[in-house]
């Protein structure tokens, strides 16, 4: 019995090409290695589970079907990405609205960021504030930072995914990290005192 998750991807993807029945299993452990931050990503950046759900859907069908294709996948983290990031632009090209999911709907354990400021985030009022906080920065922005800190691509994975260079992509990811904490710090700060007054 073989153990597919010991394969590389490049096995693993030669084994989706295949018309048996290691195709399925090979694409269920693709699936288990990625669509964790790949989901994340599309929640954090949509901000809906309905349309990151669905987001997360097509990424994975077009995969599947180019990597069928015999077409050929260098990074299959790259290709998962830029394909999530080409279908979130034109969603909110036809519909420009964006609705909130409650603090249920939004799995702030996934959240994490160099400082650990924000694993502090325990009701609503700063979930929401979180919230504005990634809406405040640019797409471009946006997209570096929720890549690199949900979807935990490198630096160079999110260049040629978004086809910038590593050092611009760096420093939006550092001026969107000090954006956001910046608007946080406060409210953190505030809920420390709060607790500790307690």
């Amino acid at each position: 019995m073989n153990n597919y998750e010991t394969y590389s991807d490049i096995e693993l993807l030669a084994l989706v090409r295949e018309e048996n029945s290691s195709r399925g299993i090979a694409l269920d452990v693709l699936w288990k290695k990625y669509s964790k931050n790949l989901y994340n990503y599309c929640l954090y950046k949509t901000f809906n589970v309905q349309e990151a759900e669905d987001i997360h859907q097509k990424v994975w069908i077009q995969f599947y079907e180019y990597v069928k294709s015999g077409k050929e996948v260098k990074s299959i983290s790259k290709f998962l990405f830029k394909a999530a990031c080409f279908l979130i632009k034109d969603k909110y090209r036809l519909d420009n609205t964006t609705d909130f999911t409650t603090v249920e709907d939004f799995n702030l354990d996934e959240f994490s960021d160099p400082n650990n400021l924000l694993n502090q985030i325990e009701n609503v009022d700063l979930v929401n504030k979180v919230k504005f906080a990634l809406n405040i920065l640019d797409d471009d922005m946006k997209s570096v930072f929720l890549m690199k800190w949900f979807g935990d691509l490198s630096y160079p994975e999110i260049a040629e995914t978004t086809s910038e260079t590593t050092d611009c992509v760096r420093m939006r990811s550092n001026r969107a990290m000090s954006k956001i904490l910046k608007f946080l710090k406060p409210i953190i700060k505030e809920i420390s005192e709060g607790d500790s007054n307690e």
